[in-house]
């Protein structure tokens, strides 16, 4: 009984003490939850370099416009994938709803027209127009000089929302963007004036109302591009425009309708901003903060990695170069890092940040913009290549059958995993158009099929030696007992290297042997020097390139081939000598409606994955990198900073 006493009085005991710690644990995270709902809420981004200005005339860097995007709230958001969003407008017009619409105007020799490439032109015989009605090349047609021509002139209105305010409490009216466009039009403005020169009239209709009117010839749906975001008139009316560019208060404080307002501007360590209290969007409780710092750190990803919010305790047996969690990262420390930051030098660390335990210490997301490593091959019939041994009477890689089958023999999973930590994305087809469908497939890596088709065409594995190249026999009209053996040229990295080595270790799975040629940075771009890639003396050249082409037309046409006839200043590296391209390329120049272009861009998309003169090889696209838990970052990856205001973390983040 006394046993039983005491084993009663022990549960009772470790039932009061367990008790004691709950509630100590609840107070400390009411307590931490009563200090983030009490006092001021504060955001801070780490910025990779101090932008120049905020006037957004000459806000032309990354870090400029995503301070401007707290500012300036839209007006208007281009999503990634081409979707349009009105911000402050009531919709988008629509040639559907009337609130966009063609007028057949009569033009005769030396008017002023916009011809079907966007160029404003004196009418001239021979000028190529749209005829009225007609909004595709299928029916553009040069006019002939004598006969009566009538072309078209659209009209587009732009209805804001009502009750608009300046960030000083100054009502916001359709003026302030009529403003906005006679600034831009002055030649002191420093920006492209082809939207402006397109323009014949723009035209205040009432406080809310905006009526666009373009010269005849244009043919457009991509209305977007002309309509002028609003600057307060109130505010800088007094200045010229050349002095807008100087004037204080305009390049360090602008005044904007945006979720948040300037507050101190320290040059060299931080841009304070504070809440707008006059923002469109506040009844919906957003922003969620008071403040929003972005703190001026540098380019490289070490020293934004040290300045993020987040425990390194569990990491110390790693030795990383992450910096400490003090008192000063806690207090000043960064809750996201912008993509203004290269982090390309950190992938090794976000893989143990992100993947050593169960719960990452940090959040990574994706944007679609980057770079992206190319394949190029060399498809001239004949030409001199680095190494004399190299060179072919007859080139075997202008056949398109050859090619794909060595597309089956690139690794680019491994390439994936050993070099970018899985954090680069590999695609197994070449992609200009971004197809959600597609953005985290594998690719086809098959060296067997590879294999197949090289035997199946009359290439020969003749001494059973996988790491020399097979050689021809009877293959199309390639003399017997020419070898796979191809130059591999690349910029000189350690990426690089790494990665094509892994490309010449998967191709000779497949009989192709590859002889890689590292070339310094300044030579392979320069064509000045013999080893650049512009006077094709290669095989095979892996080039990065800007993540999703939005016209590769200069990239594959012929009147773009690198030769010393134009300099070796032609972008078609490959040499890809195509009508079927060419005349795509021309019509897709002379597209003006979103949907025509998008069929086109399709179609070549179409045709390169079935001529393969170039592979997409691997893309890396910037990774934002936050605390483990933010949250509102998901239209980050369409949008950039356009929803800024939604930025949250802590808390608040799981109600």
């Amino acid at each position: 009984m006394k046993y039983l006493s005491n084993a009663i009085l022990l549960i009772i005991i470790i039932f009061f003490i367990s008790c004691c710690a709950a509630s100590s644990i609840s107070d400390e995270s009411i307590k931490q939850i009563d200090e983030e709902e009490i006092g001021d809420r504060e955001l801070t981004i780490c910025l990779g370099y101090e932008p120049r200005s905020l006037y957004p005339y000459q806000a032309n860097s990354q870090a400029a416009q995503e301070v401007l995007q707290a500012i300036y709230d839209g007006p208007i958001d281009i999503l990634s994938s081409g979707q349009i969003e009105p911000v402050i407008l009531k919709k988008m017009p629509d040639l559907s709803d009337g609130s966009a619409y063609f007028t057949p105007v009569s033009v005769s020799e030396g008017d002023e027209v916009v011809n079907t490439y966007g160029d404003l032109v004196a009418l001239q015989p021979g000028t190529r127009v749209f005829p009225s009605g007609c909004t595709s090349p299928a029916c553009a047609a040069a006019w002939d000089g004598i006969s009566e021509l009538q072309i078209d002139q659209l009209t587009v209105t732009f209805e804001l929302l009502g009750g608009l305010k300046w960030s000083d409490g100054q009502p916001l009216s359709a003026s302030d963007s009529l403003y906005a466009f006679q600034v831009a039009s002055d030649p002191a403005t420093p920006i492209s004036k082809r939207a402006i020169d397109q323009t014949a009239s723009y035209t205040v209709m009432d406080d809310t109302t905006i009526e666009w009117v373009g010269k005849p010839g244009l043919v457009t749906d991509a209305f977007e591009g002309y309509f002028w975001p609003p600057m307060p008139e109130h505010a800088w009316g007094e200045y010229i425009a050349e002095d807008l560019l100087e004037v204080e208060e305009v390049n360090r404080s602008p005044l904007g309708w945006g979720a948040y307002m300037v507050d101190e501007w320290l040059p060299g360590a931080f841009i304070r901003l504070r809440k707008n209290p006059y923002y469109f969007r506040a009844d919906e409780g957003l922003p969620a903060f008071d403040f929003l710092t972005f703190k001026i750190t540098n380019p490289n990803g070490d020293t934004n990695i040290s300045n993020l919010k987040f425990n390194r305790e569990p990491f110390e047996y790693f030795n990383l170069d992450i910096g400490d969690f003090d008192s000063e990262i806690r207090e000043n420390g960064c809750d996201l890092i912008s993509t203004t930051a290269d982090m390309r030098d950190q992938l090794s660390v976000l893989n143990i940040l992100t993947n050593y335990y169960q719960d990452p210490s940090v959040s990574l997301y994706k944007r679609d913009e980057g770079d992206q490593d190319i394949l190029f091959f060399n498809l001239r019939d004949t030409y001199e290549s680095f190494d004399p041994y190299l060179s072919k009477a007859k080139n075997p890689l202008t056949y398109a059958d050859l090619r794909t089958a060595m597309s089956f023999c690139l690794d680019s999973e491994r390439v994936n995993e050993k070099v970018f930590y899985r954090l680069n994305d590999i695609s197994p087809e070449w992609s200009l158009i971004k197809n959600p469908l597609e953005e985290n497939s594998s690719p086809v890596f098959n060296p067997e099929q590879g294999s197949k088709m090289l035997e199946a065409m009359g290439w020969i594995d003749h001494d059973g030696d996988k790491r020399t190249g097979r050689v021809a026999s009877g293959f199309q009209d390639i003399p017997d007992g020419t070898s796979l053996t191809f130059s591999y040229l690349i910029i000189d990295t350690k990426d690089n290297l790494a990665a094509a080595n892994i490309y010449k270790e998967s191709l000779a799975e497949c009989g192709v042997d590859i002889i890689i040629k590292p070339i310094p940075v300044e030579q392979f771009w320069n064509p000045a020097f013999d080893t650049s890639i512009f006077h094709g003396h290669f095989d095979l050249a892996q080039v990065k390139w800007s993540t999703f082409i939005n016209n590769p037309c200069p990239l594959i046409t012929s009147t773009n081939i690198s030769n010393k006839e134009k300099g070796y200043t032609g972008l078609n590296f490959s040499a890809f000598n195509s009508p079927l391209i060419d005349a795509q390329c021309s019509k897709h120049d002379e597209s003006t409606f979103k949907y025509d272009r998008k069929q086109i861009l399709s179609n070549i998309q179409q045709i390169i994955a079935e001529e393969k003169p170039m592979l997409k090889l691997y893309a890396y696209r910037e990774i934002l990198v936050t605390r483990n838990d933010f949250c509102g970052t998901t239209a980050v990856m369409e949008t950039g900073f356009s929803h800024i205001e939604e930025f949250d973390y802590g808390v608040s983040c799981h109600n």
